[in-house]
């Protein structure tokens, strides 16, 4: 804390806090805060402090306030947080990706279990929810817009807590049980993360012969919005990224990488490894070996 001394004065105030007490002052954690709480992955992904705006593949995404957004040249897709309640905080993250979150801090067992958020999008543009708990966008012509990924919610330790998220018109709804969470395991933390892209980039390495690897490195939405109903979108988004190289995605490169897209990282890291040698086995049947058929 700052001691202020006045021109001319000769008595100086001291202020010890015991313990107990806090300075009146104390800013609440913002949405970044809570992520790194109990999901530091995540919160290594944000944009800086600083950054006003995240720019990604010819996509804008901005956060400020009560308001997310991405604008593309197919339009503006956005969530508007309506909450107002007492006993929780919903702060806007902004990501590298060109993607945004917001993150619901729920400070006790008082605090409310839904929360909603008005979406935004195109005209013409739909929003279906999926199988996997996640929203899909398309737009007029039923090309991939965007989406909410699958939400997620934790308590102070760490743990899971169940979420999910409903759709009704305009409002999408995310509701968290926290009825079985102890009074010390607060605060819960939880969110809506709107994203667009989900592949970052992609390259092909030379093995000799005819033998080549395809590595994709997935954007942090893109690890997010991983189920099996949005997996032709990521193949598209994987094609894009390699560009003249994109006929390098026959059917053993594609099964092996929807099977990491799906199950996060099975066999790999923060890149997705396909090899043209291996068999082509479907994609849900390649899990137990690591995604290596």
């Amino acid at each position: 804390m700052k001691l202020r001394k006045s021109l001319g004065a000769s008595l100086v105030l001291a202020i010890v806090l015991t313990p107990g007490m806090a300075m009146a002052d104390t800013e609440a954690p913002d949405g970044l805060d809570s992520l790194r709480e109990v999901a530091p992955e995540l919160a290594q992904l944000a944009a800086p402090a600083s950054a006003d705006t995240s720019e990604f593949g010819g996509a804008v995404a901005e956060a400020s306030g009560d308001t997310i957004e991405i604008t593309s040249d197919q339009g503006t897709i956005q969530l508007t947080s309506e909450n107002t309640a007492t006993g929780a905080e919903v702060s806007s993250v902004l990501m590298q990706d060109a993607s945004a979150l917001f993150a619901i801090r729920i400070e006790n067992l008082s605090a409310p279990a839904s929360y909603d958020f008005t979406l935004s999008i195109p005209e013409g543009a739909e929003a279906t929810t999926l199988e996997d708990g996640g929203i899909i966008l398309r737009d007029a012509e039923g090309e991939y817009l965007g989406g909410v990924a699958p939400p997620w919610a934790r308590d102070a330790d760490g743990s899971d807590v169940p979420t999910s998220l409903t759709l009704t018109g305009n409002k999408i709804t995310q509701h968290v049980d926290f009825s079985e969470v102890s009074a010390d395991k607060f605060p819960v933390i939880a969110d809506p993360y709107l994203g667009k892209w989900l592949v970052e980039s992609a390259y092909v390495t030379n093995q000799g012969g005819s033998n080549y690897v395809v590595r994709a490195v997935p954007t942090a939405y893109g690890r997010h919005a991983s189920g099996a109903a949005i997996l032709a979108e990521h193949t598209k988004d994987l094609k894009s990224r390699l560009g003249t190289l994109a006929y390098k995605v026959n059917s053993t490169i594609e099964n092996q990488f929807h099977c990491h897209v799906v199950y996060n990282g099975q066999g790999g890291g923060a890149t997705y490894d396909m090899e043209s040698w291996r068999p082509d086995v479907w994609w849900w049947v390649q899990a137990a070996k690591g995604c290596n058929p």
